[in-house]
This record gives structure tokens, C-alpha cells and sequence, in this order.
């Protein structure tokens, strides 16, 4: 069986459109999976971004989220 690759994706809210719409791609699904981590806003500790959780990721969706 193959391993499918690692998606994730980074940013608030907004974000969950754009996982839904991959997430009801067939073709998508068949290669990738989400590795959920909280939205942007919940994230308190910079220590959770740990090298290990984003060391195998195949795919990185960021949304630029600005304090203004």
C-alpha cells in the first residue's frame, strides 16, 4: 500500500473552505491527507511548531494573517 502524503494547513477559520473543497476532490484524497493542527488564533506556544510536525509535510497551505 502506498503512503499517502501529508497536508497541512496553517491560517484561521478561512482556511476550512479551502480544506472542505480539497477534502471532496477524489483525485486529492487518493494522494494526500490532512494532518490537523489548530487554527492560527489557538495557537498560544510558538514551541508548538516543532520541526517534527512539519518535517514530512508534502504540502504547506499558509494564510498571511497580519495584527492590522
Amino acid at each position: 500500500m502506498d503512503r499517502k502524503k501529508k497536508a497541512i494547513i496553517y491560517g484561521n477559520c478561512h482556511t476550512s473552505v479551502i480544506k472542505a473543497y480539497l477534502e471532496s476532490c477524489g483525485l486529492f484524497c487518493e494522494d494526500y491527507y490532512f494532518y490537523d493542527i489548530p487554527q492560527i488564533q489557538n495557537i498560544k506556544n510558538p514551541d508548538y511548531f516543532t520541526p517534527s510536525i512539519f518535517k514530512d509535510c508534502d504540502l504547506f497551505i499558509h494564510q498571511s494573517i497580519r495584527l492590522e
